[in-house]
């Protein structure tokens, strides 16, 4: 047990070395999210899932640090629903991590989904990726139509890159400043995150808020247009052709319970 521990913490140890960035000659440590998707069937298995993450597993990871946790869904038909968990550090990860199965309003208020039978699963996947805040997006924003409690939706998008290299290349532009010309079209730009464990790497992924469809076609359409951006994009090293391999855009709806 003691070899298994010493391992672990020298991994993490190693793991938040790297993940640390400085600024204004202070360090300063990024998030990092776990996003998960749940697949679902049908209605049956989303009610029993909607039920473990707001009585159970929000609760729970708020508890453990971990905060804050959204819940967001596509409208159409047994679509998957995507959970953003927000940890201040690697090692809050891992603290929640460990902490979840041990909880034991947890396992209480859980125990429908986490004790189902095999022949009713409550859910056909779930799928996880680790990510880590970009350094110049250190924090997760939760959008202004959050905290007035206003309707809203959110554009998830991820960008997959044919190369660790063009990765990196596609999170200097965002540096230098696409992330800036998202701020000035008016997208509420939630997060910005790099892959470090997960499907489909390297890729990056980020998340808009917006007031409505209309409101989030009228921001693109200024951010497209954006002058900085427009010339960044007439690089060719900043060309998509030349670091991007995919595009997965969804456009969802906070949950009742979310907390974004």
């Amino acid at each position: 047990m003691r070899r298994r521990t010493f391992f672990k913490s020298a991994a993490l140890a190693s793991l938040a070395a790297a993940t640390t960035v400085r600024a204004d000659d202070k360090t300063v440590a990024r998030e990092f999210y776990e996003l998960r998707t749940y697949t679902l069937k049908d209605e049956t298995q989303r009610k029993l899932v909607d039920e473990y993450l707001d009585k159970a597993y929000i609760p729970a990871m708020n508890r453990l640090g971990a905060n804050p946790v959204g819940v967001f869904a596509d409208p159409s038909p047994n679509a998957p629903l995507y959970v953003l968990t927000a940890f201040p550090s690697l090692e809050g990860w891992i603290k929640a991590a460990d902490g979840l199965m041990s909880d034991a309003e947890h396992a209480k208020a859980g125990a429908a989904l986490l004790n189902a039978d095999k022949a009713k699963p409550p859910y056909e996947r779930i799928e996880s990726s680790l990510l880590q805040a970009f350094e110049g997006w250190p924090k997760l924003i939760p959008p202004p139509q959050t905290k007035e409690k206003k309707p809203r939706i959110f554009q998830l998008r991820t960008y997959e890159s044919p190369s660790e290299g063009t990765g990196k290349k596609k999170i200097e532009m965002f540096h230098k400043g696409e992330m800036d010309a998202f701020k000035r079209a008016g997208c509420n730009p939630v997060f910005f995150s790099e892959c470090l464990i997960g499907a489909k790497r390297p890729n990056l992924t980020y998340m808009l808020a917006f007031d409505d469809e209309p409101a989030q076609k009228k921001a693109w359409g200024t951010f497209v247009k954006d002058p900085d951006f427009r010339k960044m994009i007439s690089m060719p090293e900043y060309s998509d052709k030349a670091i991007i391999r995919a595009i997965n855009n969804a456009i969802l709806t906070p949950t009742a319970y979310s907390q974004l």
